[in-house]
């Protein structure tokens, strides 16, 4: 996999400033921190589905400035990407889609940091993030917060679902997809991943860390306890009382974060 990075434009002076590459489908928005040179490892961030009206342009916002907290509190380079139909990536969202541009992002940054990446996701950004670890062995850990595993709420009624996710954003353009049982089926594939990928981390021994907020009412806090004690060593579910689904902002799940970085043989 290639492609050079470039500059974003951004016209409205927006800061931070999101770079691009060229991916699978076209422009894919990275952010690195500033810093980091002397560096232990880098982290990738991964932003949650957007499922509310019109949020697709603005999910991901946090991430760049929770990059930049984790890099100034630790020797680690972070790294968020935006996949596909998200802020100013380009394309529609599918499951397989994410995952392709996933593993291209994880393939860049792998190459180019001694063959090895942690990463941490929110929301089903975890899905994905577990989907591509299982055939990537260069995922060295895995954050889990707010993990959202579930795809039958969008493989079961495709035309809702695609009207959902139109209405996000997230899918933009008319006549996608274009195969709509076909776009379904990739929700079942993503589900034999993300199996595989749990199992592939009790397997290797890929440290995870998972973090949920006790108030998610979308999705409850027994399905990370689950994960947990699935991963390698059965990892504690740390809850964050008070906290509902969006944890890239709680500086609680920052802390956690930067503490299991710490803890990571690089």
């Amino acid at each position: 996999m290639g492609g050079g990075i470039r500059l974003v434009g951004n016209p409205s002076g927006d800061f931070p400033a999101w770079e691009g590459l060229d991916g699978p489908s076209g422009l894919l928005q990275i952010y690195r921190s500033q810093g980091g040179a002397d560096h232990r490892g880098t982290l990738l961030l991964v932003h949650d589905l957007p499922l509310e009206r019109a949020s697709a342009a603005n999910e991901g916002n946090e991430l760049p400035y929770l990059a930049d907290r984790i890099c100034s509190q630790t020797r680690w380079h972070v790294e968020s990407v935006r996949l596909r139909g998200v802020g100013g990536s380009e394309g529609d969202f599918s499951p397989e889609g994410w995952m392709e541009d996933l593993a291209f992002a994880v393939d860049w940054l792998a190459s180019r940091d001694n063959g090895r990446v942690w990463a941490a996701g929110f929301g089903f950004g975890v899905a994905v993030l577990l989907a591509v670890s299982s055939a990537d062995d260069r995922v060295a850990g895995i954050a889990c917060l707010g993990p959202d595993l579930r795809t039958d709420y969008l493989r079961d009624d495709p035309p809702s679902s695609v009207a959902l996710l139109r209405a996000s954003g997230v899918i933009r353009h008319d006549g996608f997809p274009p195969d709509l049982a076909a776009w379904a089926k990739g929700f079942d594939r993503l589900s034999g991943r993300i199996s595989a990928g749990i199992a592939a981390a009790a397997g290797q021994g890929r440290d995870m860390l998972v973090v949920h907020g006790a108030d998610d009412r979308s999705n409850p806090p027994e399905a990370a306890r689950s994960l947990a004690e699935a991963s390698a060593g059965g990892a504690a579910a740390h809850l964050l009382h008070g906290a509902g689904r969006r944890l890239q902002a709680d500086p609680r799940a920052a802390a956690l974060l930067v503490g299991w970085l710490e803890r990571q043989v690089v």
